[in-house]
Protein backbone atom coordinates (compact mmCIF):
# COMPACT_ATOMS: atom_id res chain seq x y z
CA UNK A 1 0.00 0.00 0.00
CA UNK A 2 2.86 2.37 0.77
CA UNK A 3 4.44 1.80 -2.64
CA UNK A 4 1.08 2.52 -4.26
CA UNK A 5 0.89 5.83 -2.41
CA UNK A 6 4.43 6.71 -3.44
CA UNK A 7 3.56 6.03 -7.06
CA UNK A 8 0.32 7.98 -6.64
CA UNK A 9 2.22 10.94 -5.27
CA UNK A 10 4.72 10.94 -8.13
CA UNK A 11 1.93 10.49 -10.71
CA UNK A 12 -0.09 13.30 -9.17
CA UNK A 13 2.16 16.10 -10.29
CA UNK A 14 2.90 14.45 -13.62
CA UNK A 15 -0.83 14.37 -14.30
CA UNK A 16 -1.18 17.99 -13.27
CA UNK A 17 1.55 18.99 -15.71
CA UNK A 18 -0.20 17.12 -18.49
CA UNK A 19 -3.45 18.90 -17.70
CA UNK A 20 -1.68 22.24 -17.40
CA UNK A 21 -0.12 21.67 -20.80
CA UNK A 22 -3.56 21.12 -22.31
CA UNK A 23 -4.73 24.41 -20.82
CA UNK A 24 -1.65 26.27 -22.00
CA UNK A 25 -1.66 24.86 -25.50
CA UNK A 26 -5.40 25.21 -25.90
CA UNK A 27 -5.60 28.64 -24.34
CA UNK A 28 -5.60 30.49 -27.66
CA UNK A 29 -8.11 28.26 -29.39
CA UNK A 30 -11.29 30.10 -30.28
CA UNK A 31 -14.76 28.92 -29.63
CA UNK A 32 -15.85 26.01 -27.39
CA UNK A 33 -14.26 22.70 -26.62
CA UNK A 34 -15.10 21.18 -30.00
CA UNK A 35 -12.54 23.11 -32.06
CA UNK A 36 -9.40 21.48 -33.36
CA UNK A 37 -6.10 22.27 -31.73
CA UNK A 38 -3.86 24.68 -33.62
CA UNK A 39 -1.76 22.76 -36.12
CA UNK A 40 1.46 24.30 -34.81
CA UNK A 41 1.11 22.60 -31.45
CA UNK A 42 -1.05 19.60 -32.20
CA UNK A 43 1.78 17.16 -32.99
CA UNK A 44 3.93 17.64 -29.93
CA UNK A 45 0.88 18.10 -27.73
CA UNK A 46 -0.61 14.77 -28.83
CA UNK A 47 2.73 13.00 -28.46
CA UNK A 48 3.22 14.38 -24.96
CA UNK A 49 -0.29 13.37 -23.90
CA UNK A 50 0.42 9.84 -25.14
CA UNK A 51 3.62 9.86 -23.03
CA UNK A 52 5.78 9.49 -26.10
CA UNK A 53 8.24 11.88 -24.53
CA UNK A 54 11.20 11.39 -26.86
CA UNK A 55 9.05 12.06 -29.92
CA UNK A 56 7.30 14.94 -28.14
CA UNK A 57 10.65 16.50 -27.34
CA UNK A 58 11.88 16.22 -30.93
CA UNK A 59 8.64 17.67 -32.32
CA UNK A 60 8.57 20.52 -29.81
CA UNK A 61 12.23 21.39 -30.43
CA UNK A 62 11.58 21.48 -34.17
CA UNK A 63 8.52 23.68 -33.66
CA UNK A 64 10.53 26.01 -31.43
CA UNK A 65 13.09 26.54 -34.19
CA UNK A 66 10.44 27.60 -36.72
CA UNK A 67 7.97 29.58 -34.59
CA UNK A 68 7.81 32.85 -32.69
CA UNK A 69 5.89 34.54 -29.91
CA UNK A 70 3.55 32.46 -27.79
CA UNK A 71 3.79 29.45 -30.10
CA UNK A 72 7.54 29.44 -29.52
CA UNK A 73 6.99 29.64 -25.75
CA UNK A 74 4.55 26.73 -25.83
CA UNK A 75 7.02 24.63 -27.80
CA UNK A 76 9.75 25.43 -25.28
CA UNK A 77 7.45 24.48 -22.42
CA UNK A 78 6.63 21.14 -24.01
CA UNK A 79 10.29 20.41 -24.69
CA UNK A 80 11.05 21.19 -21.06
CA UNK A 81 8.23 19.03 -19.73
CA UNK A 82 9.28 16.14 -21.94
CA UNK A 83 12.87 16.52 -20.70
CA UNK A 84 11.63 16.44 -17.12
CA UNK A 85 9.55 13.35 -17.81
CA UNK A 86 12.68 11.71 -19.23
CA UNK A 87 14.57 12.83 -16.09
CA UNK A 88 17.00 14.90 -18.15
CA UNK A 89 17.36 17.76 -15.71
CA UNK A 90 20.02 19.68 -17.64
CA UNK A 91 17.79 19.83 -20.71
CA UNK A 92 14.75 20.69 -18.60
CA UNK A 93 16.65 23.56 -16.97
CA UNK A 94 17.74 24.89 -20.37
CA UNK A 95 14.19 25.00 -21.71
CA UNK A 96 12.25 25.96 -18.60
CA UNK A 97 14.38 28.47 -16.72
CA UNK A 98 13.83 31.26 -19.27
CA UNK A 99 10.06 30.65 -19.07
CA UNK A 100 9.83 31.38 -15.33
CA UNK A 101 9.70 35.09 -16.18
CA UNK A 102 7.20 34.59 -19.01
CA UNK A 103 4.29 37.07 -18.91
CA UNK A 104 1.83 34.20 -19.33
CA UNK A 105 1.18 33.03 -15.77
CA UNK A 106 0.20 29.52 -16.88
CA UNK A 107 3.42 29.03 -18.78
CA UNK A 108 5.64 30.56 -16.09
CA UNK A 109 3.87 28.75 -13.25
CA UNK A 110 4.08 25.39 -14.97
CA UNK A 111 7.75 25.89 -15.82
CA UNK A 112 8.61 26.84 -12.25
CA UNK A 113 6.63 23.98 -10.74
CA UNK A 114 8.31 21.44 -13.02
CA UNK A 115 11.78 22.64 -12.07
CA UNK A 116 10.75 22.57 -8.42
CA UNK A 117 9.74 18.93 -8.62
CA UNK A 118 13.08 18.03 -10.17
CA UNK A 119 14.80 19.83 -7.30
CA UNK A 120 12.57 18.15 -4.71
CA UNK A 121 13.36 14.68 -6.03
CA UNK A 122 17.03 15.40 -5.32
CA UNK A 123 16.28 16.81 -1.84
CA UNK A 124 17.05 20.40 -2.86
CA UNK A 125 14.12 21.55 -0.77
CA UNK A 126 15.07 25.21 -0.32
CA UNK A 127 15.20 25.60 -4.09
CA UNK A 128 11.91 23.71 -4.44
CA UNK A 129 10.18 25.97 -1.91
CA UNK A 130 11.28 29.12 -3.75
CA UNK A 131 10.07 27.82 -7.11
CA UNK A 132 6.81 26.36 -5.84
CA UNK A 133 5.94 29.49 -3.85
CA UNK A 134 6.11 31.43 -7.09
CA UNK A 135 4.09 28.78 -8.92
CA UNK A 136 1.35 28.87 -6.28
CA UNK A 137 0.88 32.58 -6.96
CA UNK A 138 0.62 32.01 -10.72
CA UNK A 139 -1.42 28.82 -11.14
CA UNK A 140 -5.13 28.31 -10.55
CA UNK A 141 -7.50 25.62 -9.34
CA UNK A 142 -6.15 22.11 -8.86
CA UNK A 143 -2.80 23.07 -10.41
CA UNK A 144 -2.43 25.73 -7.71
CA UNK A 145 -3.46 23.19 -5.07
CA UNK A 146 -0.85 20.67 -6.26
CA UNK A 147 1.90 23.27 -6.26
CA UNK A 148 0.91 24.34 -2.73
CA UNK A 149 0.83 20.73 -1.53
CA UNK A 150 4.30 19.94 -2.85
CA UNK A 151 5.59 23.23 -1.50
CA UNK A 152 4.31 22.14 1.90
CA UNK A 153 6.18 18.86 1.47
CA UNK A 154 9.49 20.63 1.01
CA UNK A 155 8.76 22.95 3.93
CA UNK A 156 8.04 19.90 6.06
CA UNK A 157 11.26 18.27 4.89
CA UNK A 158 13.13 21.39 6.02
CA UNK A 159 11.57 21.09 9.46
CA UNK A 160 9.22 24.05 8.94
CA UNK A 161 6.06 22.34 10.17
CA UNK A 162 4.01 25.48 10.86
CA UNK A 163 4.71 26.89 7.39
CA UNK A 164 3.96 23.50 5.85
CA UNK A 165 0.59 23.40 7.59
CA UNK A 166 -0.28 26.84 6.22
CA UNK A 167 0.68 25.77 2.71
CA UNK A 168 -1.39 22.58 2.96
CA UNK A 169 -4.31 24.72 4.07
CA UNK A 170 -3.80 26.91 1.00
CA UNK A 171 -3.89 23.74 -1.07
CA UNK A 172 -7.23 22.81 0.48
CA UNK A 173 -8.63 26.25 -0.29
CA UNK A 174 -7.47 26.12 -3.92
CA UNK A 175 -8.68 22.56 -4.54
CA UNK A 176 -11.52 22.20 -7.07
CA UNK A 177 -12.33 18.65 -8.21
CA UNK A 178 -9.49 16.09 -8.26
CA UNK A 179 -10.47 13.64 -5.49
CA UNK A 180 -7.09 11.89 -5.45
CA UNK A 181 -5.45 15.26 -4.93
CA UNK A 182 -7.79 16.14 -2.07
CA UNK A 183 -7.06 12.83 -0.36
CA UNK A 184 -3.33 13.52 -0.64
CA UNK A 185 -3.71 17.01 0.84
CA UNK A 186 -5.86 15.77 3.72
CA UNK A 187 -3.42 12.96 4.47
CA UNK A 188 -0.56 15.42 4.67
CA UNK A 189 -2.42 17.71 7.02
CA UNK A 190 -3.21 14.75 9.25
CA UNK A 191 0.47 13.93 9.68
CA UNK A 192 1.22 17.31 11.25
CA UNK A 193 -1.91 17.58 13.40
CA UNK A 194 -0.99 17.76 17.08
CA UNK A 195 -2.79 17.86 20.39
CA UNK A 196 -4.63 14.54 20.22
CA UNK A 197 -5.35 12.79 23.55
CA UNK A 198 -2.65 10.14 22.98
CA UNK A 199 0.13 12.69 22.65
CA UNK A 200 1.56 13.54 26.05
CA UNK A 201 4.22 11.03 27.11
CA UNK A 202 7.87 10.34 26.50
CA UNK A 203 7.44 7.19 24.37
CA UNK A 204 6.28 6.72 20.80
CA UNK A 205 5.84 3.94 18.24
CA UNK A 206 8.25 4.39 15.35
CA UNK A 207 7.21 2.44 12.26
CA UNK A 208 9.84 3.56 9.80
CA UNK A 209 12.77 5.85 9.06
CA UNK A 210 13.57 7.04 5.56
CA UNK A 211 16.23 9.07 3.85
CA UNK A 212 13.61 10.34 1.39
CA UNK A 213 10.85 12.61 2.63
CA UNK A 214 8.28 11.51 0.06
CA UNK A 215 8.60 7.87 1.13
CA UNK A 216 8.16 8.86 4.76
CA UNK A 217 5.06 10.90 3.89
CA UNK A 218 3.64 8.02 1.86
CA UNK A 219 4.17 5.63 4.77
CA UNK A 220 2.44 8.03 7.17
CA UNK A 221 -0.48 8.47 4.78
CA UNK A 222 -0.82 4.71 4.34
CA UNK A 223 -0.95 4.20 8.11
CA UNK A 224 -3.47 6.94 8.80
CA UNK A 225 -6.63 4.83 8.26
CA UNK A 226 -5.27 2.00 10.44
CA UNK A 227 -4.27 4.39 13.21
CA UNK A 228 -7.67 6.05 13.13
CA UNK A 229 -9.49 2.71 13.21
CA UNK A 230 -7.39 1.66 16.22
CA UNK A 231 -8.20 4.90 18.05
CA UNK A 232 -4.61 6.12 17.86
CA UNK A 233 -3.12 9.48 16.98
CA UNK A 234 -2.48 10.32 13.34
CA UNK A 235 0.97 9.24 12.13
CA UNK A 236 3.48 12.07 11.91
CA UNK A 237 6.78 12.64 10.12
CA UNK A 238 9.64 13.83 12.31
CA UNK A 239 12.84 15.17 10.79
CA UNK A 240 16.16 14.16 12.31
CA UNK A 241 19.75 13.53 11.28
CA UNK A 242 21.89 10.42 11.00
CA UNK A 243 25.57 10.47 10.05
CA UNK A 244 25.13 14.12 9.14
CA UNK A 245 22.29 13.45 6.68
CA UNK A 246 18.55 14.16 7.03
CA UNK A 247 16.33 11.28 8.08
CA UNK A 248 12.54 11.28 8.27
CA UNK A 249 10.93 9.14 10.96
CA UNK A 250 7.30 8.00 10.90
CA UNK A 251 5.83 7.84 14.39
CA UNK A 252 2.47 7.23 15.99
CA UNK A 253 1.32 8.64 19.33
CA UNK A 254 2.98 9.69 22.57
CA UNK A 255 2.72 7.42 25.60
CA UNK A 256 3.56 7.71 29.27
CA UNK A 257 5.15 4.27 29.58
CA UNK A 258 6.85 1.77 27.30
CA UNK A 259 4.10 -0.74 28.12
CA UNK A 260 1.45 1.71 26.84
CA UNK A 261 3.45 2.06 23.66
CA UNK A 262 3.68 -1.69 23.20
CA UNK A 263 -0.10 -2.01 23.54
CA UNK A 264 -0.56 0.75 20.97
CA UNK A 265 1.81 -1.04 18.58
CA UNK A 266 -0.25 -4.23 18.89
CA UNK A 267 -3.45 -2.32 18.15
CA UNK A 268 -1.82 -0.70 15.14
CA UNK A 269 -0.77 -4.11 13.78
CA UNK A 270 2.46 -2.84 12.25
CA UNK A 271 6.10 -3.75 12.68
CA UNK A 272 7.80 -1.02 14.64
CA UNK A 273 9.69 -0.19 17.77
CA UNK A 274 8.60 1.56 20.95
CA UNK A 275 11.19 4.17 21.81
CA UNK A 276 11.76 7.49 23.51
CA UNK A 277 10.38 10.26 21.27
CA UNK A 278 13.73 11.93 20.79
CA UNK A 279 14.12 14.85 18.41
CA UNK A 280 10.64 16.24 19.05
Amino acid sequence: MTDDLIRSTSRLFARSLALALLVVLGGCASGGGGGAAPSGGSDYQALYQRREYVKAYDAAAAAYATSSGRERDKAALTAGLASAALEKETDAQRWLKPLIQNPDSKISGTAGATLAMLAQRKSRHTEAVDLLTGAVDKLEGDDKARAAMFCGDSMQALGKGAQAREMYQRAQQAWVRDRDLRAQIDARLSTITTGTPNEGGSFTVQVGAFGDYQRAMAKAAALQPKASAAGLANPRVVRGTKDGKPIYMVRVGRYGTRADGERAKQRLGEDGVVMVASGE
